[in-house]
């Protein structure tokens, strides 16, 4: 009976924490991880390296939203109809292993931007998507008004080749968002 109340206790502790996006992935065992190049990934060079191809120019390097260094990436939506869409890379990678991004990051304004890392075959077609039911993202808390580091952790499906962070607001939504520091890491666990 004791246990049935602990456990009733700890749920009712955890679950709301779990809810705000206020728990994530410890970090991968530093002797079983290693880093993958993930170019300009504190945007003090810009959006020099990121893909800018689909963003309607709500992905802004600027001071302001610098964590750590001079600049940062603030993604301020204020359109209801699109969202803002910013690629890293392709960036090698192989199916069945962990891939966890670590980053700093919050809300300026609103919720309603995500980071994500998306999965793609060698002839780039998408493996992870919402269409598919098994997309990987995190959405920054809207609650979350001072900087905090925060992980998204995924393992590559089958037939993988490469992955790519994305950063994007959703399509309805008008929220504004900080970036700063992100990393990603590979693991075979």
């Amino acid at each position: 009976m004791k246990i049935k109340t602990f456990l009733k206790t700890l749920i009712a502790a955890v679950a709301p924490l779990a809810a705000a996006g206020t728990l994530h992935a410890l970090p991968l065992d530093p002797d079983e991880e290693k880093p993958v190049a993930l170019a300009n990934s504190g945007f003090e060079s810009g959006l020099t390296d990121w893909d800018t191809t689909s963003d309607p120019g709500m992905s802004l390097a600027t001071p302001e939203a610098a964590y750590r260094g001079t600049v940062g990436l603030r993604v301020q939506d204020t359109n209801e109809e699109s969202g803002s869409s910013l690629h890293s890379a392709h960036l090698d990678a192989a199916p069945g292993h962990t891939y966890q991004l670590r980053f700093w990051a919050r809300a300026v304004q609103a919720e309603g931007v995500a980071i994500y890392l998306r999965f793609f075959s060698a002839d780039q077609r998408l493996l992870t998507s919402a269409e598919l039911a098994n997309e990987h993202l995190f959405m920054i808390p809207g609650t979350t008004t001072s900087f905090r580091q925060f992980v998204l952790e995924a393992v590559a499906p089958e037939g993988t080749a490469t992955v790519r962070v994305w950063i994007h607001s959703f399509n309805k939504s008008q929220a504004t968002a900080d970036f700063d520091d992100i990393s990603l890491f590979e693991s075979l666990r």
